[in-house]
């Protein structure tokens, strides 16, 4: 077999390849690939990005296998995120994932309200601390952003949190003591959907969708707002980072 003949073979079995994992990861969210393999090519930036698995929770093997995460914050020129709630937060993603997460303070952008068309721009100008296979979250605090209605914060892609200053103030209006808590609640809230916990009832734990927006006052109580993982959500984190060891 001449050597133009093999290389053509090889090239023919890895573009057949990469089309059937591309064709797998367009089908059924519930098919077997979808539920399996895409979480486990997705611990590497290369598949992500050669598969186009960039939706919320794809990355969720490489938030589990990284030696460390970084966390980079976008705020909106004029607005100002909470330091204490942003630390908090930093803190709960490296008590649930058991690595590293180092807090950094991007930079500031003009657009007080970010729509989706606009987040591949800011990700692509802005993010620019993580390396090759490390754990990135990119958060966007906005002064509102589209789909703010669901609650003041909101995960896109495999790697984004977007938040709403609007939102967080309208809701603590008369409980600003709360704000500190709600805000670090509602974003470890979407980065639970990021490394691919459940949502749930459990009024105790961050899964519950009274986190991200509550429909009762009294929850704007710090001692009842949960701000932190409960214990089953712990343990639900560690099943799933047993399955990229």
């Amino acid at each position: 077999m001449s050597y133009k003949i093999f290389a053509l073979l090889i090239i023919l079995v890895i573009g057949s390849t990469f089309g059937y994992l591309r064709y797998e990861a367009m089908g059924p969210k519930g098919s077997y690939f979808n539920q399996t393999n895409r979480y486990s090519l997705g611990k590497s930036d290369f598949w992500r990005w050669s598969l186009g698995l960039d939706n919320v929770g794809d990355a969720r093997g490489q938030y589990f296998s990284t030696d460390s995460i970084v966390v980079e914050v976008l705020v909106a020129r004029g607005f100002e995120a909470n330091e204490e709630a942003l630390r908090k937060f930093v803190l709960e993603v490296e008590r649930i994932t058991g690595k590293k997460t180092i807090l950094v303070n991007v930079d500031t952008f003009d657009s007080k309200f970010v729509n989706a068309s606009q987040l591949d721009e800011l990700s692509s100008k802005y993010r620019r601390h993580k390396r090759y296979n490390q754990g990135s979250l990119f958060v966007i605090y906005a002064g509102d952003f589209e789909g703010s209605a669901e609650g003041p914060a909101k995960a896109f892609k495999d790697f984004g949190i977007l938040v709403s200053d609007k939102v967080l103030k309208e809701l603590t209006a008369e409980y600003r003591q709360a704000l500190r808590e709600y805000m670090a609640g509602a974003m470890l809230n979407q980065f639970g959907l990021q490394i691919g916990l459940t949502e749930h009832k459990n009024a105790n734990c961050i899964m519950q969708s009274d986190v991200q927006k509550p429909g009762r006052a009294v929850l704007f109580n710090a001692s009842v707002l949960p701000s932190a993982y409960c214990d089953s959500e712990i343990e639900q984190a560690g099943v799933i980072a047993g399955m990229f060891k």
